[in-house]
């Protein structure tokens, strides 16, 4: 995860013995407003590389128009400070999905790292998972999908997955009121429980 979403420029800065050799990313340097990726590399490879061209790239490669599009998206994210937000908002993401977790028998479990967050969905009180990630979603799960969209949210599910990974420029306002739409659909997966 990167450009922010967990409370810090990328997820492995988390973990400041951790210096990756590669770093890859994509929609998160311009919003996705055009298609671009990006890699960056340690020095010792990037000499490989200097002394070994690699023949690839042509009509996308560093296109003026989506480099311009990460230059804007960059120069607002540092203006607009969005790494502190996304980090000053993991306390009431976390809070909401704990209470979450407390009313809610099918949640196994919730977390988040700044605004990169995930329930997990239990189809019984054992702790087995509604289903795997590489399922399709269970009816319980399409129906809980339909349910929050008629509510007013959209999220994307895998398996037993529900992910919560807001904007991040979000507001603590914002998040109660998501908090508050998942606590009303969640029913549909407390009902459906094997064990009920």
């Amino acid at each position: 995860a990167g450009f922010g979403r967990t409370g810090k420029l990328f997820g492995f800065c988390h973990a400041p013995t951790v210096v990756p050799d590669i770093v890859t990313f994509a929609k998160g340097v311009n919003g996705a407003f055009l298609p671009l990726v990006g890699v960056g590399v340690r020095d010792h490879i990037a000499a490989h590389f200097r002394k070994n061209n690699v023949a690839i790239g042509s009509t996308y490669n560093s296109h003026p128009v989506a480099l311009a599009s990460a230059y804007a998206a960059l120069q607002h994210f540092i203006k607009a400070d969005i790494i502190q937000n996304a980090a000053a908002m993991e306390a009431p993401l976390t809070a909401g999905l704990n209470a979450l977790m407390a009313k809610h028998p099918s949640i196994k479990q919730a977390r988040c790292v700044g605004l990169f967050g995930v329930i997990d969905i239990q189809k019984n009180r054992k702790g087995d998972f509604i289903a795997r990630v590489a399922d399709p979603l269970p009816p319980a799960m399409a129906e809980f999908k339909k349910t929050l969209v008629s509510n007013g949210m959209f999220t994307m599910m895998r398996g037993h997955n529900v992910f919560c990974n807001p904007p991040l420029i979000i507001t603590p306002d914002q998040i109660a009121e998501g908090i508050d739409i998942l606590d009303r659909s969640l029913v549909v997966l407390d009902n459906a429980m094997t064990d009920n």
